[in-house]
C-alpha cells in the first residue's frame, strides 16, 4: 500500500509514499483516535506491545510518522483551514443560463481530443480572435461536430459576488496563484497574485461539461485584450484538466517526440534534462517534436490503446502539436554517470508515473480513478515504461533511441 499527496501536495512536488505493515496499522489507529497518546495506546494493543520502554519507542515512532504524514498533507494540522463544510449550502444552484444570455459570439477549438466551444458577448469578440491568433493558434475548429463538447463561457458583465455566494463553498487548498473550493454541485477556483488582474473566479459544475470564467470588463484596447487572453489561457487549464479526467485523460509533466508513428514522453523534475534529451533525439534521430512540457494521455476504448492528445499548454517551450498520436512509451529520466535503462515492477512504475501526473484530484474517488488509469497504462504491453539514467551527452539519446527503435543493447 501507499499514500498519495493531495492536489496541493502534488503541485508542491510531493511524492507518493510506500508504507509497510506497521505504518498501515498506525494509519488505521489514527482514523479512530484524536491524539498522540491514544494512537500510541491503540497501536500498542494491536501490536501486543506491553513493555514500558517499547511503548515509549513506539510513541516516538508514531510521532515521527505523523510528522511525515503532515508533510505529505495526508494529515492536516490544527492550523490548516477547516474543510469540514459545516454550514455549507450544498443545494445552492447558479442560474448560468441567465448569466450567459448575452454570449452570442462563439469560437470552436479542438483541445485534448475535445471540442472546446468558447463563447462571449459580441463586445468581447476581439478576445476570441486574439485567442485564435496567439494562445490557441493551430487548434481552431470550424465547428463542434463530434462529442464530447466542453463549453467555456467568458462572462464579463457580471460581478461574481452578485451571482456566487462564497459561503456556499468549502475551502479545499491553496496552490501557486490559486485557491480551490467546492460543494456538491460545483468546483470554484479563485485566482490571485500578480499575474491575474482581470480574471479572478472560475466555476465548473461537477456533472456538466461546462466552464464559466468570470473576468473584469475590459476596454477595446489591444493591450487589455491581450492581457485578458493570456489570463484566460492559463486560468482554463485547471478546470479543463478536471473535465478531461472525467473521460480518463490525464496530464503528464513531460517533453515528447514522435518516432515511428508513436509518441514517447520523457518525464523528470525541472533541471534533470528532459528538454535537452528530446532536442538531441530531434537533431540526431529525426524525431518530430510534439510538446515541450505537458502531454495529455488517454485511453481509447474503441481502439483498445493509449493515445497522446494535443493541447496548447506547453510551459515556455512553444512546442505544442494539436494532433492525436498513439503512445509508445514513457521514459522516467534520472541523472546517471552513464546512460542506461532500467525496468520497474508494475507497482513501482505506477507510483513513479503518478508522481509526474499534474492532473488535479479533489477527492478520494478521483484519486482512485487516476491510480487505476495509471496502473492500466503501466500494465499495457504496447506502452514501454522505463527509467532512463541520462547524462547530458549524445550517448543518452542513443540509449533511448535504441530502446525505441528496437535495439535494447544501445
Amino acid at each position: 500500500p501507499c499514500l498519495c499527496p493531495d492536489t496541493c501536495g502534488v503541485m508542491q512536488g510531493l511524492k507518493n509514499m510506500k508504507i509497510n505493515s506497521t505504518a498501515r496499522i498506525m494509519w488505521k489507529c489514527m482514523e479512530t483516535c484524536n491524539d498522540l497518546n491514544s494512537i500510541t495506546q491503540k497501536t500498542a494493543s494491536v501490536l501486543s506491545i506491553n513493555k514500558e520502554e517499547d511503548i515509549s519507542d513506539l510513541h516516538r515512532d508514531i510521532s515521527a510518522f505523523i510528522a511525515s504524514m503532515t508533510g505529505l498533507r495526508a494529515v492536516l494540522q490544527d492550523s490548516d483551514p477547516d474543510t469540514s463544510g459545516t454550514g455549507i449550502k450544498q443545494n445552492t444552484a447558479i442560474d448560468f443560463t441567465n448569466i450567459t444570455a448575452h454570449n452570442t459570439a462563439t469560437q470552436n477549438f479542438i483541445i485534448g481530443g475535445f471540442n472546446v466551444s468558447v463563447t462571449c458577448d459580441s463586445f468581447h469578440e476581439p478576445v476570441l480572435r486574439q485567442l485564435c491568433e496567439e494562445m490557441f493558434s493551430g487548434f481552431e475548429a470550424t465547428s463542434c461536430d463530434r462529442a464530447p463538447v466542453i463549453t467555456v463561457s467568458l462572462i464579463t458583465d457580471q460581478r461574481t459576488d452578485s451571482v456566487i455566494d462564497d459561503n456556499a463553498f468549502r475551502y479545499l487548498f491553496t496552490g501557486e496563484g490559486m485557491s480551490v473550493y467546492d460543494n456538491d454541485r460545483y468546483t470554484m477556483i479563485k485566482y490571485h497574485g500578480d499575474f491575474f488582474s482581470k480574471i479572478k473566479t472560475v466555476i465548473t459544475p461537477k456533472n456538466a461539461d461546462s466552464i464559466y470564467i468570470f473576468a473584469d470588463d475590459v476596454s477595446d484596447s489591444d493591450d487589455e485584450i491581450l492581457i485578458l487572453c493570456r489570463e484566460f489561457f492559463y486560468s482554463l487549464r485547471f478546470p479543463f484538466l478536471l473535465k478531461a479526467a472525467q473521460y480518463d485523460r490525464f496530464m503528464l509533466h513531460s517533453s515528447s517526440v514522435l518516432m515511428r508513428d508513436k509518441v514517447y514522453c520523457f518525464s523528470a523534475p525541472s533541471g534533470v534534462g528532459k528538454s535537452t534529451h528530446t532536442e538531441k533525439l530531434i537533431r540526431l534521430y529525426n524525431a518530430a517534436p510534439i510538446n515541450g512540457d505537458l502531454n495529455l494521455i488517454g485511453y481509447d476504448d474503441s481502439q483498445k490503446r493509449f493515445f497522446v492528445y494535443g493541447t496548447p499548454w506547453c510551459g515556455t517551450s512553444g512546442i505544442a502539436d494539436k494532433n492525436t498520436y498513439p503512445l509508445g512509451g514513457i521514459f522516467l529520466l534520472k541523472r546517471g554517470s552513464s546512460p542506461k535503462t532500467e525496468d520497474l515492477s508494475q507497482v513501482d512504475s505506477t507510483l513513479a508515473v503518478s508522481n509526474r501526473m499534474i492532473t488535479p484530484v479533489l477527492d478520494g474517488g478521483a484519486l482512485r480513478g487516476r491510480m487505476d488509469f495509471i496502473g492500466k497504462l503501466c500494465a499495457d504491453p504496447d506502452v514501454d515504461v522505463t527509467v532512463l539514467y541520462a547524462t547530458l551527452d549524445d550517448e543518452s539519446a542513443a540509449c533511448s533511441a535504441g530502446r525505441i527503435l528496437g535495439d535494447r543493447s544501445s
